[in-house]
């Protein structure tokens, strides 16, 4: 079982120096038990290295990509570490977040582009500055805590009783399925939410490495207008295929937050009403953390739709992709702020 708490770095020998970068962003989570860092320092003499870090990153929940040519060219990180990691990715929920430290071909391993990356390849952390190096590790903390409170929330919800319970009346039998089904909208929520998280920033990193194209091509003094054409239009391409998606699973989300809505609000209200507390505190835990969470995720989102905005004028094709954005996107952010303001209300209701 995966502990979301749990943080692996996978990374070369040859970049120990960043992983020590990377140690006091992480030891303040450490100290107030937020995160258990493990990385092959962790390993005793003795022991069987191989099992550790499959054992490792078994249990883990979230994996830190330190990644430069060096960690490209490892045969073990390739054949080892790197393919549990992806398909833990896909298919167990494992996090996974990239962070460039030296330049390197990443074209040589474009499927890393798909995943969430803290700073932008082209401008890796031995290129910048320490102070830019130093938000980029508030980035590493915020994504971190994000990730966790949305999975405390999930595991809330998972671990919440599904099925109607024996020796009660009808009645709370009646109000028991309301928190069941809420617990299911939750879920499904939770789930969605994360997937857009993870659309966002693939065609977040696709549309930079783009820029870093057409202004690496005025910088070079080159006048090819059909190449800078034809970026442009890919991108709309993009847009278009996040449109595609975003449009299969925001309907998802309403649903699941209209859902929430009408399911919590009775049986909240019959709880206090009968002055039943008992698992109280769980689901307040769960509606605070989607508050604190919800919050910065729209922010995100609405930041996201006004660049967006800003490639209108383009070309035709990136016109109507921008349009089509626009829509869906705006229908997403709507709801998550409805998501704020309904989970203000249950938790009202709870205290």
């Amino acid at each position: 079982m995966r502990n979301s708490k749990k943080v692996f770095v996978c990374y070369s020998h040859r970049d120990s120096r960043w992983l020590k970068w990377l140690d006091p962003i992480l030891k303040p989570l450490v100290r107030e038990g937020a995160v258990e860092e493990w990385s092959d320092r962790k390993i005793d003499a003795g022991q069987k290295w191989k099992d550790e870090i499959r054992n490792a990153l078994e249990s883990s929940g979230i994996a830190i990509l330190i990644i430069s040519q060096d960690f490209l060219a490892s045969d073990f990180i390739f054949t080892d570490e790197l393919p549990p990691i992806l398909e833990a990715e896909q298919e167990d929920g494992l996090r996974l977040l990239c962070l460039y430290v030296r330049p390197c071909d990443i074209a040589s391993f474009p499927k890393l582009l798909e995943f969430q990356a803290i700073n932008d390849p082209q401008k890796p952390l031995a290129e910048i500055s320490v102070s830019a190096r130093d938000r980029i590790g508030i980035a590493i903390a915020d994504s971190i805590r994000q990730y966790q409170t949305w999975t405390k929330a999930g595991d809330q919800v998972e671990n919440s009783p599904a099925t109607i319970t024996s020796g009660v009346d009808d009645e709370e039998k009646g109000f028991l399925e309301y928190k069941a089904d809420s617990n299911e909208a939750m879920t499904s929520m939770t789930s969605v939410l994360t997937d857009i998280a993870k659309l966002t920033s693939s065609i977040g990193e696709k549309f930079n490495a783009r820029q870093e194209s057409l202004n690496n091509m005025i910088a070079r003094g080159e006048d090819n207008a059909q190449l800078a054409v034809n970026i442009v239009n890919a991108s709309a391409m993009d847009l278009n295929g996040y449109s595609e998606q975003l449009e299969k699973v925001v309907p998802v989300f309403e649903d699941g937050a209209s859902k929430m809505h009408d399911n919590l609000i009775p049986w909240l209200s019959w709880r206090k009403e009968n002055g039943h507390t008992s698992d109280n505190d769980g689901f307040a835990n769960s509606l605070r953390g989607m508050v604190e969470s919800a919050g910065p995720s729209t922010v995100k989102m609405e930041s996201f739709r006004d660049s967006v905005l800003g490639m209108k004028g383009a070309s035709k094709p990136m016109n109507h992709a921008v349009t089509r954005s626009r829509s869906i996107l705006d229908r997403l952010i709507t709801t998550m702020k409805k998501v704020q303001t309904d989970s203000k209300e249950y938790l009202t209701l709870l205290n």
